[in-house]
């Protein structure tokens, strides 16, 4: 039987819920923006001294990495004394700055992809932002990363 020590409240989730939307719809529709607004695809090879071609697929790569290094980290610092609120806000911090992390190699996909149109940017791009929506929150996630159970 759930208790309120276990439970997590709804407020908080729709808070977070919210919040990761919001990155999520504004990253989606930027990459829309990009795309629309862009040249056509281009996929043929790249020119010689493009930093993009090594800066981006890097930076994703360690984005990824770094965002869940640091959530770990964070999250797994919470004393499990503290009472539920605080472990709540320590949590939302944490993924916060998760998603934050993520988002940076996105949008500097994006940038990239607004420039030269390459179609590898614009995959990059997509497969953050699948990634991105596997991270919203839920109920069990919390509860899970925050041993509540």
């Amino acid at each position: 039987m759930p208790t309120q020590e276990n439970t997590v409240p709804k407020p908080f989730l729709q808070t977070l819920s919210m919040l990761h939307l919001g990155l999520f719809t504004g990253l989606v529709a930027f990459t829309g923006f990009a795309y629309y607004t862009g040249d056509s695809l281009k996929t043929e090879s790249y020119p010689n001294g493009d930093v993009f071609l090594y800066l981006v697929p890097i930076g994703a790569i360690v984005g990824y990495f770094f965002s869940q290094f640091m959530f770990q980290k964070m999250v797994g610092n919470i004393p499990q004394k503290r009472p539920l609120q605080s472990k709540l806000a320590r949590y939302q911090s944490a993924s916060l700055i998760k998603y934050a992390i993520l988002e940076a190699p996105a949008f500097l996909a994006l940038f990239a992809f607004l420039q030269d149109s390459h179609a590898l940017y614009l995959t990059i791009v997509v497969s953050l932002i699948v990634y991105f929506f596997t991270q919203r929150p839920t109920e069990d996630k919390i509860k899970k990363h925050l041993h509540l159970r």
